[in-house]
């Protein structure tokens, strides 16, 4: 399916009223995130699955392009805002707002509790966001910013990196060859050894979009960096010209490998 172009329907239909009363800007931020996952990709490689983090109440919906033709919205979310959403161990786990791990998978869209949240382990930061990574393991990774530049532009300062051992979530400083890389569009881990100039024990990361409206300081995304996992230093590391920012309404976004790259 990779050389293929996959159409997905709508995820809500538009009503009669909705298209009267047409509104870009708020399609736009309806979909908080979309990833696509592929349990299987040398058995069944066309078994592609696709779940969305939609609506002001951050809900999820999934569908397998190959055999749905509507999406399903999972249930059981009373009272949640889903963070990230990560395909593991034949089951999809997501991370709350609160910090609290659910899990559920394609023939019981029921929202389970796994795990309550982590005890707030930093009083001096605000943990802007909370990322699910899967490297063999379940990882969760929790950003802490500071807001120097205005009142709504943030900084992140360091990063907290927590590994589910099936009884508990362990902080951890060592990540050995991987590199994670983070953001609202994906986040995955790669062997930093296998990409030239891609350092291993690091967070790649980049400014989530922000849902506050551009006139209440959105800046654009100048938030950009690596975080040495070991050492706790962070380094701009990417030679942009952070003034093309403000002028851009989407936010960047990673380039995942192939499979033939590993």
């Amino acid at each position: 399916m990779s050389n293929e172009m996959v159409y997905l329907p709508p995820l809500i239909p538009p009503t009669e009223e909705d298209e009267e009363e047409h509104n870009p800007d708020i399609l736009e931020n309806y979909i908080y995130k979309i990833t696509t996952f592929t349990p299987d990709p040398i058995a069944k490689s066309n078994d592609l699955i696709c779940v969305a983090i939609y609506g002001d109440y951050q809900q999820l919906a999934y569908i397998r392009p190959t055999e749905d033709v509507t999406w399903t919205f999972v249930v059981g979310m009373e009272d949640v805002l889903i963070e990230d959403v990560v395909y593991f161990n034949h089951k999809f786990y997501a991370i709350t707002y609160a910090g609290e791990l659910m899990c559920f998978n394609v023939t019981n869209p029921n929202l389970k509790l796994v795990a309550r949240e982590i005890p707030k382990v930093d009083k001096e930061y605000f943990c802007q966001k909370k990322y699910l990574v899967e490297y063999g393991e379940l990882v969760q990774i929790q950003r802490f910013v500071v807001h120097t530049r205005s009142g709504f532009d943030p900084d992140t300062i360091k990063f907290k990196i927590f590994k589910w051992h099936f009884d508990g979530w362990l902080e951890t400083k060592n990540l050995d060859d991987a590199a994670f890389f983070l953001g609202d569009n994906s986040s995955i881990s790669v062997l930093a050894s296998n990409f030239v100039g891609c350092q291993g024990n690091c967070i790649y990361f980049t400014q989530d979009k922000d849902t506050l409206p551009l006139s209440l300081g959105d800046c654009g995304s100048r938030d950009l960096g690596a975080y040495n996992v070991e050492n706790g230093t962070l380094t701009t590391c990417f030679t942009i010209d952070t003034k093309i920012f403000p002028r851009l309404r989407k936010r960047p976004i990673w380039i995942l490998p192939s499979l033939d790259m590993y």
